[in-house]
């Protein structure tokens, strides 16, 4: 009765004390016992996770703050040169030591408030606190970051802040270290610094998939606000400003590191072309897009060596069975983390199959359609305009501005195919808005059902044969599909699907109409595109005999051939026509009319000199 006496005392003090969290204090041997943050709101000077996320949130912003030097008044900002470096004063309200350290303290401890300095370079001179020209920003969200706490050590509580990168769904793990000052509160005791965490394949595809969400962001230029978008002229070309969120250098790098090193972003930067013009940022207007799903991929460790890592990454391509080897570097970089040290690059091993192959060419299709088609256009959106005595349209909203067309058709083309396609459609630019003449397109073949097969490659270029069924009949079309492979996007027709112009010698109507024209007169009629256009009975009259002797391939047209037929006539001596006795050189003009099934446009005699 003792033993179970006490133990109901035992249990009425503990339910005592959890509703009486006022009694706990370090010298109570209960309040040891009890898990730390079990309700944190109501412990006194307890730091909440809400507090953790403040302070964190309005630290990010006082440091933002700083290191752009401050709000300068009119005529505030002024410069001067020390150790072959540029420096700038801070503004007035935080340019004594005094005041920039008490601004700092708002969020800081002294002592982190202190080191703060140093870090960044921060200087006094001439009774004045001075910096690097230099301007900071990031798409570190802070505000709407969470909190985990994870553990106390004496008067320092450290949490764990997940912050979300701009409006990307991609995260960043810092953690963050607090103390308790007397009179004053919680403050942070050292800058919240990146989770120096393991590399693990998870963060691999983590970082390859948001540098390419970042490459297609600033492929893009951006986001502009309305009215933002601008283009001038460079060296010949038509270049446009990047939107005002990555239009400095600073901002760009900034915005590239959370996924690469300084040293890869800076090569990205150079590599795309982009360049500082009139102190902005502007590149050549192309946009890019990729049918590679990064966010599907899977990720294996192929070397590891102290500080860097190489993985191999397999990513899927649209919604096909097909994928691609890709091959990524990786670096540890000190209070950052690990980061993309080398932009992933196509693995030799990667070949184009005969399913991507239809895929794109069903792709350039339907994007042919929709672009004849002028879009699809929104209700009262449809405009016409006269224009050098033509009819002409605008294109719907969605494609009518040249990086917004060069964009929806670089899903299927190259850049150089896109740009070509624009000018052969007569595509022009009106008023600011692209247009083109009153025509709509359609076609029967179904691309989608189309067989491919390799027949050439040679050049970096790849060139299929696509025998395409024409609707719902037994009757193919045969054309030639030409694809280049584009670093970091994928596969890409170079050409536009043109007819198989290889016409075996068998099938030839210029062959055949030497050999059928004295033999059958209605089947060599049947060899011309339209049979009533040539006289065959005329033109046979006075021909005792006709000998092929040879005949040659002398040009090619995106869907026609020509030929010269050397041919051996003996005539009548009543003969009336233009051929001459011995040998004569016949002109053909050939076409295809459907598959492996080629008729004659034109024919004629001609003097070869």
């Amino acid at each position: 009765m003792k033993g179970k006496g006490k133990k109901i005392l035992l249990t009425g003090l503990t339910v005592a004390l959890l509703n009486t969290p006022f009694l706990m204090n370090d010298g109570m041997v209960w309040a040891k016992e009890q898990p730390k943050h079990t309700h944190p709101e109501k412990v006194k000077n307890e730091l909440t996770t809400q507090q953790a996320i403040k302070l964190a949130s309005d630290f990010a912003k006082a440091s933002a703050y700083v290191q752009r030097g401050g709000d300068y008044k009119a005529g505030e900002y002024k410069t001067f040169s020390y150790k072959g470096k540029t420096y700038r004063y801070l503004a007035s309200s935080i340019d004594t030591k005094k005041e920039l350290v008490n601004y700092l303290a708002k969020t800081l401890t002294r002592k982190a408030a202190e080191q703060f300095l140093k870090d960044n370079g921060i200087i006094e001179y001439k009774g004045k606190m001075a910096q690097v020209e230099a301007d900071g920003g990031s798409l570190l969200q802070w505000e709407k970051a969470t909190a985990k706490y994870i553990k106390s050590t004496k008067n320092t509580e450290y949490y764990q802040l997940t912050v979300p990168v701009g409006d990307t769904g991609v995260t960043e793990t810092y953690m963050a270290e607090y103390q308790y000052v007397q009179k004053v509160g919680w403050r942070l005791s050292n800058e919240p610094s990146f989770e120096q965490s393991s590399l693990t394949a998870e963060g691999v595809l983590d970082l390859a998939k948001k540098f390419a969400q970042a490459s297609s962001y600033v492929q893009a230029g951006g986001s502009y606000r309305p009215g933002e978008y601008q283009t001038f002229t460079y060296g010949g070309k038509t270049y446009r400003y990047l939107s005002s969120s990555i239009d400095t250098r600073n901002e760009l790098l900034n915005y590239l590191k959370h996924s690469l090193t300084h040293t890869a972003a800076e090569q990205f930067i150079k590599s795309r072309g982009i360049i500082e013009y009139n102190g902005r940022l502007a590149q050549i207007e192309a946009d890019g897009g990729s049918l590679l799903q990064w966010d599907k991929a899977t990720a294996k460790l192929v070397k590891s060596e102290d500080s860097k890592q190489i993985y191999q990454l397999i990513v899927p391509v649209g919604n096909t069975t097909e994928k691609q080897t890709f091959i990524v570097e990786l670096q540890f970089v000190k209070e950052v983390g690990w980061r993309i040290s080398k932009e992933p690059a196509l693995e030799t091993n990667n070949a184009l199959t005969d399913s991507l192959a239809v895929e794109l060419a069903t792709k350039f299709a339907q994007a042919s359609s929709y672009v004849q088609a002028g879009g699809t256009y929104r209700p009262g959106e449809y405009q016409t305009f006269t224009y050098q005595g033509k009819t002409y349209r605008y294109l719907s909203s969605s494609i009518d501005t040249k990086s917004e067309l060069l964009a929806f058709l670089k899903n299927s083309l190259t850049q150089a195919a896109a740009e070509s396609f624009i000018q052969s459609r007569g595509i022009i630019e009106y008023n600011g808005r692209l247009a083109q003449v009153e025509a709509d397109g359609g076609s029967l073949l179904r691309w989608d059902k189309a067989t491919a097969q390799l027949t050439k490659n040679e050049n970096n270029t790849l060139t299929y044969l696509l025998t395409i069924p024409v609707g719902d009949t037994t009757e193919k079309q045969n054309y030639l599909v030409e694809y280049q492979y584009v670093q970091n996007i994928g596969w890409r027709i170079s050409k536009e699907p043109y007819w198989n112009l290889d016409i075996p010698g068998n099938i030839n109507p210029a062959f055949n109409f030497v050999t059928l024209l004295l033999k059958n007169t209605e089947t060599t009629k049947q060899l011309f595109i339209n049979p009533n256009d040539f006289n065959v009975e005329e033109f046979k009259k006075g021909i005792k005999k006709i000998e092929y002797v040879n005949f040659t391939e002398i040009g090619r047209k995106n869907s026609q051939v020509e030929y010269i037929v050397k041919v051996k006539f003996e005539l009548e001596s009543s003969y009336k026509g233009t051929l001459e006795n011995g040998e004569n050189n016949l002109y053909f003009l050939i076409q295809p009319v459907g598959y492996m099934d080629f008729k004659i446009a034109e024919i004629g005699r001609v003097e070869l000199y």
